[in-house]
């Protein structure tokens, strides 16, 4: 088989227009029991087929009149009505008995005896009656058509009538995971598998935008195998997706799929993550090939499909919500290419800001973690520092307010943090920038604080001598977060025989560092200083990881031998461990955002027996001091 290999660049706007202008969307309508149909579009109005009330009713419990009767009373001349004759007893819901044409509430009665009551005030005719037809009237519109149904209009539907309506039928929208590397969640995995969740993504994207997934099995790199089934779905559904095998790899074979069973209007957009995205028709049926990274996947699949889904279930397109932000920090992207960047928002120093997260398409978190997305122009080499930009908001509520940024290092106690501060409903960032970068960036006040453990080497002290440097005009608090055990980490067959600092120099062993300005990598400078050696020697002093969890998994999965990092992380992966140094963390505060609300309750936090307890489950971790202000002896 020849494989016809072709991905252009055409923009966002290009790509839309010819995918867009080439469908013919017919919309399917079916007749549904109105009280299944929460959030379905009518296709028809909906017309009362009874009155509501359909007879005069009473509104009130207490007694029915005829209004005249009861004219001139008063409490100085009260007037009495013999039971059967002047007034009948009556609940909220009778009918108003005949002759009769006002309700008199029972708190207003004054019983005589069983058969006489008196009253102080008289009743203007109709006092208290829902008289026919005050919530509908028979024949009236209830809903119209290309109305989104909600829960109230469920009621007022079933209260005029009516059971059974038209509404647009939900489009059902087949996807299909390819990929011989891909597993079923829940699957034993081995090296090279990877578990299939775009698919389930896509699916309750699809659901909440009004459509019903149909998700197949996951099919292998398959080129008949594949083709079979998107030419059947093509035939049964309203809209196919495809997700992975769409870029110019030697098993993606979407492309020449979509061409020979129909046609292709777009391979390829002009924008990041998501450009091998593929646009295509196969007879009346849209066809829409994503990119198998989740972020691609997600972004173009919303870019591209929402559209079409929403006018196949009868929906209105929402217009999208915006908001203005700044952006925290310089952002540099590729011209030739938008990219959609995915941001947080907080508010500091009295501006809502926008604060990058992970770019990577792999990276799902940043997703989850995204308020919004910021669409840098492909005409742009990227965003300054502060630049105010339009924010695309991805949640239906967005807390910046309630968000508190950190910058720094990384431990395994931040993400206890954000969870307890998540029960107190606030967010919690935390971006792993080395202790180094995230008083940088505290400095350029980018942050509302950060994490530190930066030992001076001239003093054996912690943090101090680096505030002193980096704000000379700022009063920065210092309070403690942990006490925790620093050490090298390596696997327990300890086939390179690691007993110590002396051995990384080893030409055999292959080590494992943290990025520049890290705490960890600044302990272990220390370390070699004091043990006479030379970081030329230690093979792999240049490779870094960003965090202690990613360092040890690297050492767990063999990628390298040895690596300094914290006990909790060595005893996750199941590693054998030798104590160096205990350390002291801390987070560094400004004094001007001390008494902000999201800090109190940050403190708050760190300072209770419930913080602490779950960071004392952790190994290595000393929490005598947490939550103390630190002072410089």
């Amino acid at each position: 088989m020849t494989r016809n290999i072709y991905l252009s660049n055409v923009s966002v706007e290009e790509a839309k227009k010819k995918w867009y202008s080439a469908l013919e969307l017919k919309r399917a309508m079916e007749k549904i029991d109105i009280r299944d149909a929460l959030d379905r579009i009518t296709a028809e109005p909906i017309v009362a087929k009874v009155s509501a009330p359909h007879y005069h009713a009473s509104a009130m419990d207490g007694i029915a009149v005829k209004a005249e009767k009861t004219a001139g009373a008063s409490e100085k001349n009260p007037i009495k009505l013999e039971k059967d004759k002047d007034y009948q007893m009556i609940d909220t819901g009778d009918p108003i008995p005949a002759g009769c044409n006002a309700v008199i509430m029972i708190e207003d009665v004054n019983r005589i005896n069983e058969e006489t009551v008196e009253i102080e005030k008289g009743a203007t005719p109709w006092q208290h009656v829902r008289t026919v037809g005050e919530s509908l009237v028979k024949g009236e519109l209830i809903l119209p058509a290309n109305h989104q149904i909600s829960p109230y209009d469920i009621g007022l539907v079933l209260d005029g009538g009516v059971i059974e309506v038209i509404v647009f039928s939900q489009p059902q929208v087949q996807i299909i995971p390819t990929g011989t590397e891909l597993v079923e969640p829940g699957a034993s995995l081995k090296p090279g598998n990877i578990i299939e969740f775009n698919s389930q993504v896509l699916a309750n994207l699809v659901q909440k935008w009004g459509g019903k997934a149909v998700r197949k099995k996951i099919i292998p790199d398959n080129y008949q195998e594949i083709k079979a089934e998107v030419s059947r779905a093509a035939a049964e559904m309203d809209l196919v997706v495809i997700t992975a095998g769409s870029s110019a790899g030697s098993e993606d074979y979407t492309a020449q799929i979509l061409a020979e069973l129909g046609e292709v209007y777009v391979h390829g957009v002009s924008m990041k993550p998501g450009g091998p995205v593929i646009l295509a028709r196969i007879g009346n049926t849209p066809v829409i090939g994503v990119p198998g990274y989740p972020v691609a996947a997600a972004l173009t699949f919303r870019l591209f499909a929402r559209s079409v889904i929403y006018q196949l279930a009868g929906k209105m397109k929402e217009e999208d919500r915006k908001v203005k932000a700044k952006i925290v920090s310089k952002v540099l992207s590729s011209l030739g290419f938008r990219e959609f960047l995915r941001i947080k928002l907080s508010e500091l120093d009295g501006e809502v800001v926008a604060t990058p997260l992970a770019r990577s398409s792999g990276v799902m978190g940043s997703l989850v973690e995204a308020d919004g997305l910021v669409a840098i122009s492909e005409f742009s080499e990227g965003l300054n520092s502060k630049e105010e930009v339009e924010v695309e908001l991805l949640k239906d509520r967005v807390r910046a307010e309630k968000t508190l940024l950190s910058a720094g290092s990384n431990d395994l106690t931040l993400d206890i943090l954000k969870d307890e501060l998540a029960g107190a409903g606030y967010d919690f960032i935390a971006k792993s920038t080395g202790s180094l970068g995230g008083l940088t960036t505290l400095k350029r006040r980018e942050t509302h604080l950060a994490g530190t453990h930066l030992l001076d080497p001239e003093t054996g002290e912690y943090n101090f001598s680096y505030l002193k440097n980096l704000f000379k005009n700022r009063e920065i608090m210092l309070v403690n977060l942990v006490y925790r055990e620093q050490g090298l980490m390596f696997r327990k067959d300890n086939t390179k025989k690691i007993q110590g600092f002396e051995d990384l120099a080893k030409e055999d062993l292959l080590f494992i560092n943290r990025q520049r300005g890290a705490g960890t990598r600044v302990l272990l400078d220390y370390m070699l200083k004091e043990k006479g050696i030379n970081p030329e020697e230690i093979n792999g002093y240049e490779r870094i990881e960003y965090t202690h969890m990613t360092l040890a998994a690297a050492i767990a999965s063999g990628g390298a031998d040895t690596g300094l990092g914290i006990l909790a992380a060595a005893r996750a992966f199941d590693l054998d461990f030798i104590p160096i140094a205990k350390e002291r963390y801390d987070l560094a505060i400004p004094k001007e955002y001390w008494e902000d609300e999201r800090m109190q309750k940050l403190l708050q936090v760190i300072r209770s027996d419930k913080f602490k307890e779950r960071v004392n489950k952790l190994p290595g971790y000393d929490t005598s001091q947490t939550g103390q202000v630190m002072k410089d002896e």
